[in-house]
């Protein structure tokens, strides 16, 4: 782990307990508590919690590996429903998908990659991902 900066300080959290929202939606705080019991909390604006939103399952799978020194290694969810809408005015869909314990993501799925997506969920064809890395 890394020092932070010479004015900053690293909060060792222990336990995730809550989160709130204040009252105009822009900064979020979650809530936690460190090794000694006593409570802490960061807060972030809302952009920002989306940043960690996209960075966290790297921070996990890289944690796993480094753990297991496994390559293949991820945290995996059962899926407990999903649920397809359509976006008005194109063939893009919304896929939503959730777990039994609250967890759920949605994605943005153009009307090509949903039908690739459909035939290979189906059987009907072998389709080789198409992977782009950003």
């Amino acid at each position: 782990m890394t020092d932070p900066s010479a004015n900053g300080a690293t909060i060792a959290g222990e336990r995730l307990t809550t989160y709130d929202v204040d009252a105009d939606g822009e900064r979020v705080q979650l809530n936690f508590v460190d090794a000694g019991d006593l409570p802490c909390g960061i807060v972030l604006p809302l952009d920002q919690l989306g940043a960690l939103l996209m960075t966290i399952p790297r921070i996990m799978r890289r944690a796993l590996q480094v753990r297991f020194g496994d390559d293949t290694r991820r945290l995996v969810h059962p899926l407990a429903c999903w649920r397809l809408e359509s976006v008005a005015g194109t063939e893009a869909v919304i896929l939503s998908l959730l777990t039994p314990d609250g967890f759920d993501v949605s994605f943005s799925v153009a009307g090509d990659d949903a039908r690739r997506l459909g035939a290979a969920l189906s059987g009907a064809t072998t389709v080789p991902p198409q992977i782009a890395i950003n």
